[in-house]
């Protein structure tokens, strides 16, 4: 043990000395919102320490709004757009990022289509070209439409055999009933084959306009240059005024959930409704998770399922702060035999929570290390231009990086035992279980919970 701690001594040293200065990092970032001369908002923050221009954007409106029957269609998008754009095949756009070093992807997930560009600055012009091409003139040739389709196809049928996959999608299926949100983002074997190049050219016509446009550039660049060239390369974007809605979420399912599969270990996933990104009690919530299951090793479900029972070699849960609903999600692999006992092991913890038996202690590591930890996440552009994307998205303001701590700090434990009070709630847990268990007929009166 002596050996260890001097091992570790000068790694939290290390860590302590990287948290203390990203704070003030953190707390001193000049970012400006800006407008360029043809009506293009974004936020800027000029970092000149390094070469580096990195950009962060979302489009709202994600793969919940994928059509039925082509359930995977923003997936197939993201994948396609740099596969050739504008003059250049998918060799020729590709070949251009390798050469000039650029980093350029994109990605959706249930509730926003996202994309980054990272170059060096004697790249930028280039880079922007090839990024508004991607937005403006996607090409969607054959030969790139049916390669990737084949292997989002290859990643379904390995999805098909993985039961954390599996478990996902059935809670997301089973928590939102005839919701937008049960469609999973990468659909399935049916609906990609659906999926034409027409389908993904009305994706972008009716998705990427400059109203629904939000961005971010952090990097070596000068705002005179940045305006001109935003506005030179995603000008070209229209204006259509794009709005979107979905069905209010009235409620998650609950219950137990069982899918039989030949396997060593059952896999469950649960969750419940949370809170909102913007709803006041957000951050309480953040605190009250890193107690119960987002704090690893010294959260309440690790200690009580884990260290103290053996079942289970790791368990979680973390926030998922979607447009209409939050959800409170988590996970854990146990032996079959051993599935109704974590379950109620996990309902005991939140029936604890509900009753307010939360510690000042508790409070204490779990506001520092969101705190603490938070700075680390910003060391670099890329991570930099994220977050201030994600803060615009979510509507958040340009100050709230100097409230962040401040917001933190003044949940009370008063507060937090109102918010596990209203919040914590096992009998809206939501239990998805894939595996094989040997007492079926145990395992089947579980389910009438």
């Amino acid at each position: 043990m002596k050996i260890i701690s001097k091992i570790l001594s000068p790694i939290i040293l290390i860590c302590l000395f990287l948290i203390s200065v990203g704070t003030v990092l953190a707390s001193d970032f000049q970012v400006k919102e800006l407008k360029t001369p043809n009506g293009i908002k974004l936020w800027f923050m000029e970092e000149k320490s390094l070469p580096i221009i990195s950009v962060s954007l979302i489009f709202r409106g994600g793969s919940s709004l994928d059509p039925d029957g082509k359930e995977g269609l923003g997936t197939m998008v993201s994948s396609l757009i740099d596969e050739g754009a504008g003059e250049l095949n998918s060799y020729e756009f590709q070949k251009k990022l390798l050469d000039l070093s650029i980093s350029l992807g994109f990605d959706v997930d249930r509730d926003s289509f996202s994309g980054s560009l990272k170059t060096l600055r004697h790249n930028y012009k280039e880079a922007f070209r090839l990024l508004g091409l991607s937005l403006t003139k996607p090409r969607f040739d054959d030969e790139p439409v049916s390669r990737i389709k084949n292997q989002l196809i290859m990643n379904l049928k390995m999805d098909a055999a993985n039961p954390n996959r599996i478990a996902s999608k059935l809670w997301f299926k089973k928590a939102f009933l005839n919701h937008q949100y049960a469609k999973s983002p990468h659909g399935n074997l049916e609906t990609i084959k659906n999926i034409s190049a027409n389908d993904m050219k009305d994706f972008v016509s009716q998705r990427f306009c400059l109203d629904n446009l939000i961005i971010s550039v952090v990097g070596d660049i000068s705002e005179s240059e940045l305006l001109n060239t935003i506005d030179k390369n995603l000008s070209k974007i229209p204006n259509c005024n794009f709005n979107y809605t979905l069905k209010d979420v009235q409620s998650l399912d609950s219950g137990i959930y069982f899918k039989q599969e030949p396997l060593p270990q059952s896999t469950i996933f649960f969750g419940q409704r949370g809170v909102k990104r913007n709803d006041p009690d957000y951050f309480g919530l953040r605190i009250l998770n890193y107690i119960i299951g987002g704090g690893g090793f010294v959260s309440r479900l690790t200690k009580e399922i884990r260290e103290k029972e053996g079942l289970a070699y790791s368990i979680y849960s973390y926030l998922l702060p979607l447009r209409n609903v939050g959800i409170i999600y988590g996970g854990v692999s146990t032996r079959n035999n051993r599935v109704d006992e974590v379950i109620e092991r996990i309902k005991l913890e939140w029936k604890k929570f509900s009753q307010g038996k939360i510690s000042e202690s508790e409070i204490r590591q779990a506001k520092d290390f969101i705190i603490g930890s938070f700075p680390l996440n910003l060391t670099s552009r890329d991570q930099i231009s994220s977050l201030l994307t994600s803060i615009q998205y979510h509507e958040l303001g340009i100050n709230y990086l100097k409230h962040r701590d401040r917001m933190i700090n003044a949940f009370t434990i008063q507060d937090l035992r109102r918010i596990a009070k209203k919040i914590y709630k096992s009998d809206n847990l939501l239990f998805v279980v894939v595996g094989d268990p040997e007492d079926s007929d145990k395992r089947i009166s579980l389910l009438k919970y």
